[in-house]
């Protein structure tokens, strides 16, 4: 009965969002794009950042490789890191990448198109397939391209790729797609807190909540073909937002660095993508080994949801966690986390 609720839902949403498109106060304007000037590149004791561009689909998309300090002319093994849902390459990964640089690891951090340093309007966007393509676009850059310096120092034989909540969903796809191809770079994936299935999200919704989601999303589309866009929060306990009234949303605001110019506003056809985005189907089709670390009272990725996934993976292993989604990104649980997936990595990257 809930499946079929969900299908009317889906309906009645679409039928209303063409009836009311007028209603409210969309942000007509898409946040024009400025190209900043680049971040210089910093150093510290033992680990370097340079900002590189690369392309997708005609884009600019904007990178930091981390390098260890060494006189040593090796090369390192690579580590491909994408950001969570709605947020910036200068939001939580550092910390973590950080952590694999002392390592012995070089690592490349990216924001999709439409965020942060990166090209694309409307800003903000969230799209699942171009931020796959974009995905793709960085292994392409970092595998098949002959010109850029940085890359003498890699070896592109060992790379591993990294995703957390949203993008760890984005890494199943991209390794499937790279499974079915026999593409013999990557070594090994990490996918921490990965969202897996919108349509389980949906049915453990309030069924009230699903529908607002839906209908504005509905609503953005057909605003975005007048060249409109009509922006919710991303995340809020006290908004309906992209990650519906979770008391764990609200906190992804303690995560921002006082330095980002995130904002906390997405184009609302972004909760269709969060909602009907199901990777849980790629996962029978990854051939790498993968770490999978997990939290128990996550309320944004589902354990249940998350074991389903352990359970069709071909190569895996998992570490559950106590806490919620954000836990793995602050303190100590960070430091246990980060520690444990250099273990990982170290096994299946040397």
């Amino acid at each position: 009965m809930r499946i079929l609720e969900v299908v009317f839902l889906l309906f009645v949403s679409i039928f209303l969002g063409s009836l009311f498109v007028d209603i409210g106060n969309p942000d007509s304007h898409p946040f024009e794009y400025v190209a900043a000037k680049p971040p210089k590149g910093i150093q510290s004791s033992f680990f370097t950042r340079e900002t590189i561009h690369f392309e997708s689909k005609g884009l600019q998309i904007e990178a930091f490789v981390y390098f260890p300090v060494s006189e040593d002319e090796r090369k390192y093994p690579l580590v491909i890191m994408a950001p969570d849902i709605g947020l910036q390459k200068d939001v939580v990964l550092e910390k973590f990448a950080s952590v694999f640089v002392s390592h012995e690891m070089a690592v490349l951090t990216f924001d999709y198109r439409y965020f942060g340093g990166s090209e694309g309007l409307p800003r903000h966007t969230i799209s699942v397939s171009r931020q796959i393509e974009d995905f793709h676009a960085a292994i392409r850059f970092v595998t098949q391209n002959t010109t850029a310096p940085f890359l003498k120092q890699i070896d592109i034989d060992k790379i591993a790729l990294w995703g957390t909540g949203f993008s760890a969903g984005h890494v199943l796809s991209v390794a499937s797609d790279l499974s079915r191809a026999e593409n013999k770079n990557i070594s090994a994936i990490v996918i921490q807190n990965p969202y897996v299935d919108g349509i389980s999200t949906i049915l453990s919704s309030p069924i009230s909540i699903s529908a607002r989601l839906i209908l504005l999303g509905v609503k953005d589309l057909l605003l975005s073909f007048f060249g409109n866009n009509h922006y919710i929060p991303l995340a809020s306990s006290s908004q309906l937002s992209v990650l519906g009234f979770s008391i764990e949303s609200e906190l992804y605001s303690a995560l921002i660095p006082p330095t980002s110019n995130w904002v906390n506003k997405v184009p609302a056809r972004g909760a269709l993508e969060f909602l009907l985005y199901r990777p849980i189907l790629k996962a029978d089709s990854v051939k790498y080994p993968t770490l999978v670390v997990y939290s128990e009272s996550d309320t944004i990725s589902k354990s249940y949801d998350v074991e389903k996934v352990i359970s069709i993976l071909p190569q895996v292993t998992s570490l559950k966690k106590k806490g919620g989604h954000i836990n793995n990104y602050v303190g100590s649980d960070q430091e246990h986390v980060a520690l444990e997936e250099v273990s990982f990595l170290e096994k299946h990257l040397r």
